[in-house]
């Protein structure tokens, strides 16, 4: 479960971040898109967008707190691999040394004032990336508990809708008119007359 509430958030920082940082290095031609780079920072993250809509794992604000973690954890590994040169095994413009290359040219600790700001819009945007999946579990709560609910009593034996859902019974909290009758159902079982 840590791993998931760790996931999905940094996937989908990193796509949008890779895509805005590196976008301008292919358009002048000094990186190349391969199909590593789209599926690791594109189809990735995509993947892993449709596997948090249909899970039904629980996600909330202190999920978000591992997140943070996380980004701070590696924050301070690529701190540590400036400080002790252990640099990159590619050679790289504008450095003598192999051992003074950064993991990124984005966060390089050369240039502190850079990676800084670079630091700084990354934990902002990482807020608001764990509001919008709070925010995304929400809804896929609500979508589950409104499917089961028209499952529970909802539909009639001609399968038809017995009363329509509104845009303020989404927004609002599901009312159960009457409680269900007669033993509770398995919650995998499928009605018979489906």
């Amino acid at each position: 479960m840590l791993c998931f509430a760790v996931g999905q958030p940094i996937s989908l920082l990193a796509t949008v971040g890779y895509w805005i940082l590196v976008w301008p290095e292919v358009q002048s031609g000094e990186q190349e898109v391969t199909y590593l780079s789209v599926y690791n920072h594109g189809i990735n993250g995509l993947l892993l967008l449709v596997n948090f809509m249909i899970s039904r794992m629980p996600y909330t604000s202190s999920n978000g707190g591992w997140v943070i973690l996380a980004g701070l954890l590696y924050l301070a590994f690529t701190y540590v691999h400036f400080l002790l040169h252990l640099g990159m095994v590619k050679d790289c413009d504008g450095y003598e040394d192999k051992r003074d290359r950064p993991i990124y040219s984005q966060f390089d600790w050369h240039k502190p004032e850079k990676t800084g700001l670079l630091t700084l819009l990354a934990v902002g945007i990482l807020l608001l990336v764990i509001l919008l999946y709070m925010g995304l579990a929400s809804l896929t709560d609500r979508c589950a508990r409104c499917g089961a609910s028209l499952a529970a009593g909802g539909m009639t034996g001609e399968g038809e809708v017995k009363e329509l859902l509104d845009v303020e019974d989404l927004l609002n909290e599901p009312k159960v008119t009457e409680p269900l009758k007669g033993p509770k159902p398995w919650p995998l079982q499928v009605p018979r007359g489906v």
